[in-house]
């Protein structure tokens, strides 16, 4: 898949007035760097080629996508009360007024698209979903009760639909109909769990203490260790009320690997790829292969991962089960 690159992205963006007239806007924008893992607003771009469309046609869809993704972000991290969060040295408020201009240039960059008026309508009302739907995620994320059920309800509220309109509307911007932009869209929710696996499985084994640490109810990895019945659970909860020592971290991440938690995310990843591929089996056959390779090459992410931490499992153990 292949990138619009970032600098591209951030330097139609800052042509806007809002940031000659709000430079701390500036600050945020510049901060954003080329990464070798795909972004939201990637998709964007991946939903457009694959329907014929180009990289030219999807830049402000992409800009859009951004933008909603900062505007979360800041409100993800006051609701976390994340020690590094933007509303730190910025103050609540200003931070709450910024997410609201990100926000709003989602709509206007799509304003700026190719697409007629009647497809802009349709962009415009998935946006206002997406940012409503997250919303409501973000919030019963702040009451998460730490239980499997509530977890991947929670992710289904919260994950996907930033993806889902990354699709749609990359895919309106490739020239089809509105029906197959969605059909294709489905995708998202897939993805969107499929990519949260993931980045629960790397905060779990990263080196040192991650903020998923300190608030284990949000992560699957941890929920396992916290509810199954294993013989060193005592051990773990234990562990978990001190984080301050990386030899805690290290027990905690080896237990974690013992206990079962881990081939209970390769579980609900083949289910994910599973899903994925009953919805891919939907599309125009043009489509298929490109969708199939989108969602391996996330798989072959989290085959790396468990490969370096001496998990003895392959590409073919996943897609093949």
């Amino acid at each position: 898949m292949e990138k619009i690159p970032i600098n591209q992205i951030k330097e139609k963006l800052l042509q806007h007035a809002i940031f000659n007239r709000w430079p701390q806007l500036t600050g945020i924008i510049e901060k954003y760097s080329e990464k070798e893992s795909f972004a939201t607003w990637d998709y964007v771009t991946w939903a457009c080629e694959l329907v014929g469309g180009n990289k030219e046609a999807a830049i402000n869809g992409s800009i859009s996508n951004l933008c909603m993704f900062q505007s979360i972000h800041l409100v993800d991290d006051l609701l976390d009360e994340d020690p590094l969060g933007y509303h730190i040295q910025n103050g609540v408020g200003t931070t709450a007024n910024i997410s609201h201009i990100f926000s709003s240039l989602a709509s206007l960059f799509i304003e700026y698209t190719h697409l007629s008026e009647s497809s802009k309508i349709i962009a415009f009302k998935n946006i206002a979903q997406t940012i409503l739907n997250t919303a409501y995620g973000q919030n019963e994320d702040i009451h998460a009760k730490g239980t499997e059920e509530d977890y991947w309800r929670i992710v289904k509220l919260k994950t996907p639909p930033l993806f889902y309109s990354a699709i749609f509307i990359g895919a309106l911007l490739g020239g089809v109909e509105p029906k197959t932009a969605r059909l294709i869209a489905e995708l998202g929710d897939p993805l969107g769990k499929l990519i949260q696996l993931n980045d629960d499985l790397g905060d779990v084994f990263k080196d040192g203490k991650t903020t998923d640490w300190e608030q284990p109810e949000k992560n699957i990895v941890l929920i396992y260790c916290l509810n199954a019945t294993y013989e060193k659970k005592e051990r773990f909860q234990k562990l978990l009320v001190n984080l301050d020592t990386e030899n805690n971290i290290t027990e905690l991440q080896g237990i974690a690997l013992e206990c079962g938690a881990v081939s209970f995310c390769l579980y609900n990843i083949i289910e994910t790829y599973k899903e994925a591929l009953k919805i891919i089996h939907r599309f125009p056959t043009q489509y298929q292969n490109s969708s199939k390779e989108l969602f391996e090459y996330h798989i072959r992410k989290i085959v790396s991962l468990l490969n370096k931490l001496d998990v003895n499992i392959t590409f073919d153990d996943l897609v093949n089960t």
